[in-house]
């Protein structure tokens, strides 16, 4: 619970309404109880008071309206909050927002979890009242039903949790009774509760309750027996054998087994342990205890820096990972320090990346039903976005989170667990005839004689004098331990011994977590050679890892001089080659590198190689290594994206200027426009203030702003910035470069079909006069869409065929499988279904071989259509509802209507009119939204559709007004002709239905339509 949400419960509570949501829902405000809300009203209200805080709008409509299309959802939303909620008793707190609404009010559930945090079982068990809403029941909502039975089991495992907690406090403190009286009523809620039963025994020995105490057992057993085919655990039933004899107490403490739940599919392998695990047994049973309570499901590991958090951590993953439905995921986050790379590296841990511009919206949407464990770990800088844990707790309730942090994250419902470093013999305790069994000692032996070292047993009190003096951290022994190959164990101690004072001050310019580790980076750094020093503090101008060619040319770093590292636990080598710094050792030799007076030469190498990495990359990322060049692009991303802000600080607008397209290229082939927009506005804004970039650089970076905005459906915005760029281009390949993207993205989409064809022809000119083959085989691909739009079908073959031939030959899959799929529409539109299922299943192939979602989402799209032709309309509406999602998130808003219009002419072919006409108004809606002109005539279609039966005459007014409106498209005028034909018209009736139509304006019309459903 964040703050807000607690100083708002406050305010409630002194206006005096209070919830009551555990047993018979009530709401009461003072001393009153107002008429209960009833149906979805109620389920909206003890919602938002249950989960307090703020709840996004899409999480109400997949609640409470599952099944309902999402304009109609909204509807509803918009009504039920206008109409039922504003005009109740109780609602003054109630807060809304364009996305999300709260109501901050005081509830007993809040309470109760309030006293669990507090250890306050007995009260705990006082204030449930029963089961959470009993008796509520809401129809036609089985989303709310499921989250309703989840939150009741919960709420019901934390009551008897509590209970039998505050019955064994009871009995500590010898009050038997007050343990009897709870111990009933759990036996009367669950009479096959072992533990109860096995309590209530031992509190009853000796007492008048002894034989009801038995007749429980005798229940318990027969009901086992009878409904189970079990019997009682053998301790349970020599207790009640000693307890019938009165042969003296049994103590047996209460267990809970846990069954494992099984796993749908494996998890990504968790990071292998590249050295071996020093077992810590009672740290990670304490651990496993805590995650074994039903309301944890957040648990902090905290501690100071390299204490062994993530190895401890790591383990627990690997011991549970059998628990959870879709596995165990560890998130590294030791180079992230915003929110949306939170988002990112969750994502992308289990294994899908984001590609929206809510990716907040997108990633919570992901894990609502997935059943997992979260690792996240170093959460240390991220502390400040902290509270949102709690929403992703709130939206996914199957999913756990362990984090690492050096403190706590301050949350409500956080568990936390402190791990020291690790054991080591107090004085007095080390026996000269053997290895010290304690962890520290253990670890330091291994690292050592790991590293070649020859220790005996002369080395024991040295080393257990070097693992007290660092506590027994572990990152601190194996930094000591690497040592040994150098010095003696008397030596590093003695080392260790002169800083002893600097180990344990207070300086104020030392945070207190640092202090022990900086004295064992400094003993280290001291015993690194001058090259290696230089180079450990140079390799820290690297973001996530780096390679052995980019340490080389930046840093000047032999493979030698990295393995020497490497081997001195300062480097570590993953499994693919890269190399990176773990996180402490970075921190510090930052500190020391940006103090030298080569920093900024070795940031501007950093900048120059990662940007002039990019500009060679250009010519990669068409053709054959395409996709290869992607992922290794991937790896460095950070690398370059720090150089590309550094090129703009420094007002490099060389750099800038070279690396621009391959950068804009990246960024398309992830599908991640909003990002790259981002990127490229962020630099040109900095160059521009700075007056470094000349007016051809400022025009380029505005054509990669524009493109960005024409892929995100900003089309007017995009034609502005395209067109005024032009001006100061006067290189062919940049004149092409806008020529393609006002053509295909933006005057295609705003249906200025003619004005796109003719920008089309003098990209394609110059492509021809730069011999640009793989220019003139997009414009292939392009004139082959413009022969589909006008109904030139045997056009559109020999282009899209000769366009594939041609990428196919220069190996660009991408570009290949795009005209296959534009293969595919033709044979659609030619009747060949079979061909053109063909196609699309091929393209559809390609696009998943390449990762590419965005067109993976139009060719299922198409592919519905073939469905729908062949008569599987329920093919159909599944493929396009997947399309859909994907396409929202990419921003795709002219396919969006279209794919809306497609799902309503599906729905009234089985037989969905009000389905229908809700997919038609979506349709309208998004279309009027993008100012997709073509989006508003399909939509048009569709309500002549719904219009045939009921009312006639609208139905031909607006068939007459789609076919006959100039830039409505082939395929379109077809399905419209067809619609006219079918009703039979006669003369008379087309011809005042001709008058009609030549009367609307289409814009005016679609909102017509939109708001009432029909022509006035």
């Amino acid at each position: 619970m964040n703050i807000d949400t607690r100083l708002l419960s406050v305010q409630s509570r002194v206006m005096g309404v209070r919830v009551h949501l555990l047993g018979v829902p009530r709401i009461q405000v003072e001393n009153t109880w107002p008429t209960p809300a009833s149906g979805k009203t109620a389920a909206l209200l003890y919602y938002l008071a249950y989960r307090d805080g703020w709840i996004a709008r899409d999480e109400l409509l997949y609640l409470l309206w599952p099944d309902t299309l999402e304009a109609k959802a909204r509807s509803n939303l918009r009504k039920l909050l206008s109409r039922s909620i504003r005009d109740s008793p109780f609602t003054g707190e109630l807060e809304i927002e364009p996305g999300r609404l709260r109501w901050s009010v005081s509830s007993d559930v809040f309470d109760f979890q309030q006293a669990l945090e507090a250890q306050r079982f007995t009260d705990a068990v006082e204030l449930y009242k029963g089961e959470l809403l009993y008796g509520f029941v809401l129809e036609g909502a089985p989303e709310f039903a499921n989250w309703l039975e989840q939150e009741r089991v919960k709420l019901h495992g934390q009551w008897r949790n509590a209970a039998l907690a505050s019955a064994l406090v009871f009995e500590a403190e010898q009050r038997q009774g007050e343990a009897i009286v709870l111990l009933q009523r759990l036996l009367n809620d669950d009479p096959l509760d072992e533990e109860a039963v096995q309590l209530y025994l031992r509190c009853a020995e000796g007492s008048e309750e002894r034989k009801r105490a038995l007749e429980a057992f005798e229940r318990f057993s027969s009901m086992l027996s009878d409904e189970m085919a079990l019997e009682p655990l053998a301790a349970t039933v020599e207790l009640a054998s000693r307890v019938r004899q009165g042969t003296g107490r049994v103590v047996i403490a209460p267990q809970v087994e846990v069954e494992p739940a099984p796993k749908s599919r494996p998890s990504p392998p968790l990071p292998p342990e590249l050295t071996p695990f020093v077992d810590r047994p009672v740290e990670l049973q304490e651990i496993s205890e805590r995650l074994d309570q039903s309301d944890c499901r957040l648990l902090t590991l905290t501690g100071t820096g390299g204490v062994g958090k993530t190895r401890l951590a790591l383990k627990t993953l690997m011991n549970r990972e059998s628990r959870y439905q879709h596995g165990v995921y560890a998130v590294a986050l030791a180079q992230v320090e915003t929110f949306v790379g939170l988002l990112s590296r969750i994502a992308v841990a289990i294994g899908q990346p984001l590609e929206s511009d809510d990716p907040e919206e997108e990633l919570l949407r992901r894990l609502k039903n997935r059943s997992m464990l979260l690792f996240l770990d170093n959460f240390d800088r991220l502390v400040g976005v902290a509270p949102w844990l709690n929403t992703l707790l709130a939206a996914a309730p199957n999913v756990t989170l362990i984090a690492t942090s050096r403190e706590a994250l301050n949350l409500h419902g956080e568990w936390l667990y402190h791990v020291k470093g690790l054991g080591y013999p107090e004085a007095g305790e080390v026996a000269s005839t053997d290895w010290p069994v304690h962890g520290a000692v253990q670890l330091f032996k291994q690292t050592a004689e790991r590293l070649g070292a020859v220790l005996s047993l002369e080395d024991v009190p040295a080393i257990v004098r070097i693992c007290r003096l660092v506590e027994g951290v572990p990152l601190a022994i194996e930094l000591a331990a690497s040592w040994m190959r150098v010095l003696g164990a008397a030596d590093i101690a003695g080392e260790l011994e002169r800083n002893i004072d600097f180990l344990s001050s207070t300086g104020r310019d030392l945070p207190e977590r640092h202090q022990s580790m900086r004295a064992v980076f400094e003993a280290s750094w001291k015993l690194l050679t001058p090259e290696q020093q230089r180079v450990l503090s140079e390799l820290t101008v690297f973001r996530a890892g780096f390679d052995r060619v980019a340490a080389e040319r930046i840093v000047g770093a032999s493979v030698r001089v990295l393995l020497e590292l490497v081997s001195k636990s300062l480097l570590r080598r993953r499994q693919t080659g890269r190399f990176d710094l773990h996180p402490l050792i970075r921190h510090y030799g930052v500190e020391r590198i940006q103090k030298a007076e080569s920093f900024p030469g070795l940031q501007l190498r950093h900048t120059e190689y990662y940007l002039r990495y990019l500009a060679e990359s250009e010519s990669r990322l068409e053709g054959t290594r395409q996709s290869e060049t992607a992922v290794l692009l991937s790896m460095d991303q950070d690398n370059f994206l720090a150089a590309w802000r550094e090129a703009g600080r420094l007002g490099r607008a060389d750099l800038i200027d070279a690396a621009l397209s391959t950068l804009f290229d990246f960024f398309i082939l992830g599908s991640r426009y909003r990002e790259g927009l981002q990127v490229v506005r962020e630099v040109a804004g900095v160059l521009v203030k700075a007056g470094t970039a000349s007016a051809t650089l400022r025009a380029r970076l505005q054509a990669r702003e524009g493109a960005f905005l024409a892929r995100i459906g900003s089309f007017e915005e995009a034609k502005v910035l395209l067109e005024a760029c032009l001006g100061d281009i006067e290189e062919k390949s940049e004149r092409a470069f806008v020529y393609e993207y006002l053509s295909q993205y933006v005057l295609y989409w705003l249906d200025e079909v003619e004005a796109s064809r003719a920008l089309a022809e003098q990209a394609l000119a110059l492509y021809r006069e730069m011999g640009d083959i793989f220019g003139m085989a997009k414009m292939n691909y392009y004139q082959g869409s413009f022969d589909w739009h006008a109904g030139d079908y045997r056009g559109a073959m020999i282009r899209l065929q000769t366009g594939r031939d041609m990428f196919e030959k220069l190996g660009d899959l991408r570009w290949a499988a795009l005209c296959c799929a534009g293969l595919g529409l033709v044979s659609y539109e030619q009747e060949d279904y079979r061909r053109a299922e063909q196609l699309l299943t091929e393209a559809l192939d390609l696009f998943k071989k390449l990762g590419s979602r965005h067109w993976m989402a139009n060719a299922e799209a198409n592919l519905g259509l073939v469905w729908a032709k062949e008569g599987d309309h329920q093919a159909a509406l599944r493929g396009y509802r997947r399309a859909l999602t994907v396409l929202r998130e990419v921003e795709d808003w002219p396919w969006v209507a279209e794919v809306h219009s497609n799902i309503g002419r599906s729905l009234l072919a089985v037989g969905d009119p009000e389905g229908a006409k809700e997919s038609f108004r979506a349709s309208l809606s998004t279309s009027l939204d993008c100012n997709s002109k073509s989006g508003m005539l399909r939509a048009l279609i569709g309500f002549a559709h719904l219009a045939v039966q009921s009312r006639p005459e609208d139905a031909l007014t607006l068939y007459l007004f789609a076919s006959r409106h100039p830039i409505t498209v082939h395929t379109d005028k077809k399905i419209a002709q067809e619609g006219l034909e079918a009703m039979k018209p006669t003369t008379e009736q087309l011809a005042a239905a001709g008058a009609r139509a030549e009367e609307l304006e289409l814009v005016a019309t679609a909102e017509q339509l939109f708001e009432h459903g029909e022509l006035s």
